[in-house]
């Protein structure tokens, strides 16, 4: 009709006039650089290129016979934001569905230019499927991010944001906290093409050990009321959050090909803790202590989480263990508590946790052996001699740190008792380093078990003995009826044989 046809006349002048200025001011660029990259970028345009075509485009043949010739990519990128300004007011009369994939991002991007953000929003979502060079404009700054949230359920859209997050480690602290915490976890989560191409993609570890390592001592930084780390607070809970969001995702962060709870060999140093030549190299973040065993607090709730915490946290105090790092009794009791190993029903990591528990009740006594020999030692040197205020004279140790010890004692005890020990098989309970009132319990446990076993047994046998008493009665029944039956078989019998010979002496 007559006005579909001055409805095109409309677009097509207004973007030709728009795509005509674009190159124009390039050529006539007072930097002679602009000049020669809009000469050049000409130059390469050969008649074969001069129409567009896009892969995830849906255009059909009819429109793209009045497709105007798109401009090269490196005169959009140079053009001032003057002149993208003075050609906003084309923008309205443009058919975004018909304009070519370059020429998409110029017109968005002359709309912000003039801080007409919704309507270049509104232009953005009807080409960013299409137009490759409106994607590459978000991940250059050009086009606001949060411009993705409108077109997040396009598998593009997860591209972007990918490459946009793989920037990481140039990126403000803010930006990137707003494309995590806002963009991914909040409007993206939910998109399978979101799960796919970036919660599974092996950037999110690293992002996660970014994260953990850039804000060590923010949050008691903040609480000390040094609210400048604010930002770096807010780094470290967009962490954890990303790291609740993908630990069962990425395997607990623990190596792919992981077999071992406790691995040994020739070892390495870790990136913040030292390492002794009795542990193996590092081969995840948890090993090289770029993250902390305390994140493991933000593990999501579920039993499949719960058994890879309990993975990630038996290796680590196992290398801390081995390291004497981190490994005094306070802090392994609070580590201890994240397992929450009263709940445990595993036997095979019921029996790795018992053998760590039963390395640090070792390691406690040969402390206080020691300090038994001391006093000893110190008594029959000299046996006046009286603690100082350090705790310590001549060797003998003080009574505050004799009462140390034996808390000690009593808290690894009740790791011991946090365990299902009696999933344990006899040969893990084969050590003198455990406790005797563990293996008395074991005993009694076993025993308690054993007799409701017998009793269980006891109360079937008699069960059975009544069934089988039942069962005789009606065998002695069936078998009162046989004999009765075959009985009258033999009278029936003689009865027959009778009347035949009656019916011969008649006959």
């Amino acid at each position: 009709s007559q006005q579909q046809k001055q409805e095109w006349k409309e677009h097509h002048f207004s973007l030709h006039v728009f795509r005509k200025h674009i190159i124009e001011s390039a050529l006539n660029s007072q930097d002679a650089g602009i000049r020669a990259i809009a000469e050049h970028a000409l130059e390469d345009v050969d008649e074969g290129s001069k129409g567009w075509s896009d892969d995830e485009g849906d255009a059909t043949k009819t429109n793209r016979e009045h497709y105007e010739v798109d401009v090269p990519e490196a005169i959009c990128d140079h053009a001032a934001p003057s002149v993208l300004a003075s050609l906003s007011g084309f923008v309205p009369f443009v058919d975004a569905t018909l304009t070519p994939p370059v020429l998409s991002g110029a017109l968005v991007r002359s709309l912000l230019v003039i801080r007409e953000k919704e309507k270049a929003r509104v232009i953005f979502e009807k080409v960013f499927v299409r137009s490759k060079k409106t994607q590459a404009m978000v991940t250059t700054g050009h086009i606001p991010v949060d411009f993705l949230g409108g077109v997040k359920s396009h598998r593009a859209s997860s591209l972007v944001l990918r490459k946009l997050l793989s920037r990481y480690g140039t990126m403000d602290r803010q930006e990137l906290c707003y494309l995590l915490g806002n963009v991914l976890l909040q409007e993206f989560i939910g998109e399978k093409h979101c799960m796919d191409l970036i919660l599974h993609h092996s950037l999110v570890p690293d992002l996660v050990v970014y994260c953990r390592v850039n804000s060590r001592g923010a949050r008691e930084a903040v609480s000390a009321g040094r609210f400048e780390f604010a930002p770096v607070l807010r780094l470290r809970e967009v962490g954890e959050q990303l790291f609740g969001a993908t630990f069962v995702i990425h395997n607990g962060f623990l190596p792919t090909a992981d077999s071992s709870i406790d691995p040994l060999g020739a070892g390495e140093t870790g990136s913040h803790w030292p390492v002794s030549s009795s542990i193996s190299s590092p081969e995840c973040p948890w090993d090289t202590g770029d993250l902390d065993l305390e994140l493991l607090a933000y593990a999501p709730p579920g039993e499949a989480a719960m058994e890879l915490s309990r993975k990630v946290l038996l290796r680590g105090l196992f290398r801390r263990q081995r390291a004497g790092v981190e490994s005094d009794v306070p802090t392994v009791v609070r580590l201890w508590a994240l397992g929450r190993w009263s709940s445990c029903d595993d036997a095979a990591l019921v029996a790795e946790a018992f053998r760590f528990v039963t390395n640090s009740w070792k390691s406690l006594q040969e402390a206080k052996a020691s300090a038994r020999s001391a006093a000893v030692n110190a008594t029959s040197a000299d046996a006046t001699s009286t603690p100082t205020d350090e705790g310590v004279h001549a060797g003998v140790p003080s009574a505050t740190a004799l009462a140390d010890l034996m808390n000690q004692e009593e808290a690894i005890f009740g790791m011991f008792v946090e365990l299902q020990y009696w999933r344990l098989q006899p040969r893990d309970l084969m050590t003198p380093w455990a406790p005797p009132q563990l293996l008395a319990c074991r005993i009694a446990a076993t025993c308690k078990q054993l007799d409701r076993e017998n009793h269980d047994l006891s109360q079937q046998s008699a069960a059975n003995v009544l069934e089988l008493n039942r069962l005789r009665r009606i065998l002695l029944a069936l078998y009162e009826k046989l004999e009765h039956v075959e009985q009258r078989s033999t009278q029936s019998h003689q009865k027959q044989l009778e009347v035949m010979e009656t019916l011969r002496a008649i006959r």
